[in-house]
């Protein structure tokens, strides 16, 4: 990312691996923190979202047990509090897809624009011997992948990490 930044788009790459983690992983956090807030409320949704998943597998075992029990009265509370928890679940994970794709696009625009600011950096020579076209289709195509490659595995990570810390199994 920050050979693009500082205006190279050309595949003259001289930096060791772990440089390039390192460069990366600073250069993301920069983003980030440009977003923090739409990053925040990302993060607690999709926290949310995943401890869904214990609460529903509870009300589940619940109206089994209930069904093996044969209490049918309870049971139908049971189904309704079901419902209403298949609802919440449903919305937590439309919010989720939502703010998740709207944090992407927001970090994609910000990358984007700095990468383009690093070329339009660039000397008057520079455009004479690289096309334009050229220049701003590896814009696109760098802000798309390093966005998606850093976006969406974060969100779930901290989510799965959170989980197993809260699961008491």
């Amino acid at each position: 990312v920050l050979p693009l930044l500082n205006g190279g788009c050309g595949g003259r790459y001289a930096i060791v691996f772990q440089s390039i983690f390192i460069q990366d992983f600073l250069c993301q956090c920069i983003y980030y923190k440009r977003n923090f807030p739409l990053a925040f409320l990302t993060l607690t949704i999709s926290i949310l979202t995943t401890l869904t998943t214990p609460v529903v597998a509870l009300v589940e075992q619940q109206m089994i047990d209930l069904i093996t029990a044969g209490k049918a009265g309870e049971f139908n509370k049971s189904l309704t509090f079901a419902s209403v928890v298949v609802v919440v679940t449903a919305l937590a994970y439309f919010c989720n897809a939502l703010l998740q794709k709207k944090f992407k696009v927001s970090f994609e625009e910000n990358l984007r624009n700095d990468i383009y600011s690093g070329i339009m950096r660039q000397s008057h020579t520079r455009f004479k011997e690289k096309d334009t076209a050229e220049l701003l289709s590896c814009v696109n195509e760098h802000a798309s992948a390093i966005s998606g490659n850093l976006v969406n595995p974060i969100f779930s990570l901290i989510s799965y990490g959170i989980m197993a810390l809260v699961d008491p199994n």
